[in-house]
């Protein structure tokens, strides 16, 4: 049995608007469905982009800082370390400029104390000679006593300022001259006079490392001797 379209209740009219309205709906979905489609992928074009923009602006400021705390980090170790090299070179100049001036300072004190001493032996000698005079003229006027305590004096001078060659001829007036006028009444003006004469021949010992002056003490203290034995000359 054939059933028509009419028996179903539905003309061919009815038919055709249905699929009318199923095909306009299906057509407006579709191009709703290509500006969904469309629209996402412009909105996606235009997001991405945005957060490739935001990603590498925020990499770039990240390593930016980065950087910073690097350059900041070099550059107070440069500066801690260039601060040690200084302060170690300034170390070691001073260090330096204090041996210097030590140095200097002992070479000055040494050169102080040699035209010290020099100066000392030239005042000595100066000392001696105006004795050795003083005794000459007293010797001159007859006045021995005193004439053998001047000698003794420039004695004691010429030592100290080594002058052995004026020692020599002042020890040869002493023994030879001045000694063999005096007698023990004579040297009694002069106080203490064989001791002061025993004393000079301890300060020649010293001198008498080679034996130069080993006759001369002999023959001192031998005129010494005969002179404190002696009542008159």
């Amino acid at each position: 049995m054939t059933i028509t379209t009419k028996e179903l209740g539905y003309s061919m009219n009815d038919t055709l608007e249905i699929l009318e309205k199923v095909n306009a709906f299906y057509s407006t979905s579709f191009d709703q469905l290509l500006i969904i489609v469309f629209g996402a992928i412009g909105l996606v074009g235009i997001l991405i982009p945005l957060l490739i923009t935001y990603y590498q602006s925020r990499q770039f400021n990240i390593e930016k800082k980065s950087l910073e705390n690097y350059i900041d980090s070099m550059k107070a170790d440069l500066i801690s370390s260039a601060k040690e090299e200084i302060t170690f070179e300034l170390e070691k100049e001073k260090e330096l400029l204090n041996k210097a001036l030590k140095d200097n300072k002992e070479e000055l004190n040494k050169s102080l104390e040699s035209n010290k001493a020099e100066l000392y032996k030239q005042i000595k000698i100066i000392e001696g000679a105006a004795f050795l005079i003083q005794a000459n003229n007293l010797k001159d006027k007859n006045d021995i006593d005193s004439a053998i305590e001047s000698t003794i004096h420039a004695i004691d001078n010429f030592i100290a300022g080594s002058d052995e060659g004026n020692l020599q001829r002042v020890l040869n007036t002493l023994t030879e001259i001045l000694l063999p006028m005096a007698n023990k009444n004579i040297l009694r003006g002069f106080p203490d006079a064989d001791k002061r004469i025993e004393h000079i021949c301890k300060k020649l010992s010293k001198l008498n490392d080679n034996g130069r002056y080993g006759d001369t003490i002999k023959k001192i203290k031998l005129e010494l001797k005969n002179t404190m034995e002696r009542d008159s000359t």
